[in-house]
């Protein structure tokens, strides 16, 4: 029987796409890097190159130097702490699913490595989602051992509720998001939103994979388990 469900966020449970766009975009003005970066571009940019590969990226794609870029990385993240966060959305029908997991007796926790407690906080509330969480856990910003911080996050939210991995799921856009449920027991949900729009996440061989959270799909298989 499912006990617990786990979210990330960025791409998963909230579009933070157009967001984290603008924010960037201040960014590069800010440090006077010209260039002209569309919408599209800015997804592939964003989801293709995992997160550990930043830097490089960042430095390569706009033809800046390490120093340079190093900058645009952590002020980008600042940025949409400060001024941007209010303008990301829910998917489409995300919290009546979280509610309908709720109304199982289903615990809810959210993680998340891109941004402050605080800051997911005010998210969580102004999208309405913060009565239906019952604990969200996060890191600020780290370039590297995204394996690592996130495996810490679901465990202190197992650990918090004394459920075990087989009595729980997660779910995410990331590939880290699977590699870590499955390294530690838990049910692995890989969603087609976020990283999952361009990565192949199937290789990774998720025990379930659904087109979003808001989907319906998610409850189907909840119940699925507990028969």
């Amino acid at each position: 029987m499912i006990k617990l469900v786990t979210f990330d966020v960025d791409g998963t449970l909230i579009d933070t796409d157009e967001a984290r766009y603008k924010a960037l975009l201040d960014v590069l003005a800010k440090n006077n890097v010209n260039v002209e970066l569309d919408f599209k571009d800015y997804l592939e940019f964003f989801y293709v190159f995992q997160p550990s590969e930043w830097i490089k990226k960042i430095e390569r794609f706009f033809g800046i130097e390490k120093t340079t870029a190093e900058v645009v990385l952590q002020e980008w993240c600042d940025e949409y702490e400060k001024n941007y966060w209010k303008y990301s959305k829910l998917f489409p029908n995300t919290k009546q699913e979280i509610n309908n997991i709720k109304s199982l007796g289903i615990k809810v926790g959210v993680i998340s490595l891109g941004r402050t407690e605080d800051t997911l906080k005010r998210e969580l509330e102004q999208l309405g989602l913060i009565h239906l969480v019952d604990s969200f856990k996060t890191l600020y910003f780290v370039e590297s051992n995204f394996f690592e911080k996130r495996k810490k996050l679901l465990e202190r939210i197992l650990e918090l509720f004394d459920v075990k991995p087989e009595e729980s799921i997660h779910v995410g856009d990331f590939g880290t998001d699977i590699e870590v449920a499955k390294s530690l027991g838990m049910i692995s949900v890989a969603v087609k939103t976020g990283h999952g729009m361009f990565g192949d996440l199937e290789k990774l061989d998720p025990d379930f994979v659904i087109r979003h959270v808001g989907s319906g799909e998610l409850l189907k298989i909840i119940l699925s388990l507990s028969e």
